[in-house]
């Protein structure tokens, strides 16, 4: 991966800030499929799994997901063989994140409902361990060594910001960050419906502190959002596919409406709020492959 293609854009001149000054990394360019997060979440499990004796990788995620694209994507690169274990009754030739995933070398296993909420259950996981032969990184790439390189992302944003937002799915990203930037406040986005993100977060940062007082005074620095999910985890909500659409109009920016669009959303409603004028910064984590997924399900176009 080229991290020399990450950029930081300003985006101050535009009227929708209101006047706030407003930069965005740009972690999207990092790759069009390990694309945003997904590289620093997969960059140190993949150095652990060189150094381990298993014959395989495998993963977890949904018939979208594009945690199973990217490692895919990431494990041909190193030519490491690699298993997707897929929530869903089976492959659909019209699905291209599971299409291109299989092209890539991807093994997919398809598993019902039930099975797949077994998926972070250590004996579970055990399980697919010894039957695959393989190191298991688990969904999303919530992992200590996921978290670790989620705080990398910190080295490439250069100046000081009041705040920092980013969309949050399993909350390492989030902690990665809350772990690096001491200087900014750092606002969490749930993606998904319920208030269980700032319990995730916080279990996420205290696997890197293992102090649970620590992790919480750390944690309460910053900010969880549990209120922008717009009807849960890629549900379809015709103001946040509206707002998608404006935004790329506005300013040329393309967000998806599963991540990085809710993040967006509560950046400005946040702006709407604050009384100051101030330095904000907005993390694009990736997503724009799972577009085409999005418009095809539910019969709609955001660009």
């Amino acid at each position: 991966m080229n991290l020399s293609k990450v950029k930081t854009e300003s985006f101050a001149h535009k009227s929708i800030f209101g006047g706030n000054n407003v930069d965005i990394l740009r972690l999207d360019l990092i790759d069009s499929e390990v694309s945003g997060n997904k590289y620093f979440k997969l960059k140190y499990p993949v150095e652990v799994f060189k150094d381990s004796l298993f014959s395989n990788i495998a993963t977890f995620g949904g018939t979208y997901s594009n945690h199973i694209l990217a490692t895919a994507k990431y494990c041909a690169l190193h030519e490491i063989p690699c298993i997707g274990i897929i929530r869903g009754d089976g492959f659909d030739n019209s699905n291209t994140t599971l299409s291109r995933a299989k092209e890539l070398g991807m093994d997919l296993v398809f598993v019902d409902r039930e099975e797949y909420r077994l998926r972070d259950d250590k004996d579970y996981q055990k399980a697919v361990r010894n039957k695959y032969d393989a190191y298991v990184i688990p969904e999303g790439g919530k992992s200590y060594n996921g978290i670790i390189g989620c705080m990398e992302i910190s080295n490439l944003i250069t100046d000081n910001y009041d705040h920092v937002f980013c969309a949050s799915g399993t909350g390492s990203t989030a902690a990665g960050l809350m772990l690096s930037m001491k200087d900014s406040i750092i606002h969490a986005v749930s993606v998904l419906k319920g208030d269980f993100m700032r319990d995730d977060i916080h279990s996420c940062i205290n696997q890197v502190i293992s102090n649970s007082a620590e992790s919480t005074s750390l944690l309460d620095r910053h900010h969880v959002y549990h209120n922008y999910h717009f009807g849960g985890y890629a549900q379809f909500d015709s103001t946040l596919v509206d707002f998608t659409t404006e935004i790329y109009q506005e300013s040329g920016l393309k967000l998806d409406p599963i991540y990085t669009a809710k993040g967006f959303y509560a950046m400005l409603e946040h702006m709407k709020s604050n009384d100051r004028k101030e330095n904000y910064l907005f993390i694009h984590t990736g997503g724009l492959q799972g577009v085409e997924g999005f418009q095809n399900r539910y019969r709609t176009k955001l660009f």
